[in-house]
């Protein structure tokens, strides 16, 4: 008797277990996309078809939720972050992320980015707009030494 009571507590320890390891597993895409978002500055690479960026050009995401966007485009420098409040959530499934810009006159815009890829070194996604276009773009941990024409 005291021998099945033992391997009875044993089997429901064991069930225990798996089961609470296996709802970790169903949150460990959304944490592992949160992680890499948040380790550093993403630096663009490529925005649509343009490829001339450097180190004023990234994205960073903040654990509070925050994004800096700061760009230098093609020598057209357009400081974002500054001028705009922007934030973001990832989804469950890690494959997508809600952009929200409020706008210094409290106007909000709200965008879906969709994750083609995301590993410690490069971050690949596009953000799709209401209007029913979207733009394409490739973030990496280095940044860019391009000079414009």
């Amino acid at each position: 008797m005291k021998k099945s009571t033992i391997l009875f507590m044993l089997f429901i320890s064991t069930a225990l277990v798996f089961t609470s390891c296996k709802k970790d597993e169903e949150q460990s895409e959304k944490e592992r996309v949160t992680v890499l978002l948040t380790s550093g500055k993403w630096y663009y690479q490529s925005f649509n078809t343009s490829r001339c960026f450097n180190e004023d050009s990234y994205w960073e995401f903040k654990s509070d939720g925050s994004v800096i966007d700061t760009w230098n485009f093609e020598g057209s420098s357009r400081f974002l972050g500054s001028s705009r409040n922007l934030t973001y959530t990832v989804s469950e499934d890690g494959k997508s992320i809600t952009l929200i810009s409020t706008a210094a006159n409290s106007s909000t815009n709200t965008y879906n980015l969709t994750i083609t890829s995301i590993n410690a070194s490069e971050l690949k996604f596009s953000i799709n707009y209401s209007s029913g276009t979207s733009d394409n773009v490739v973030l990496a941990k280095t940044a860019l030494d391009c000079v414009p024409f």
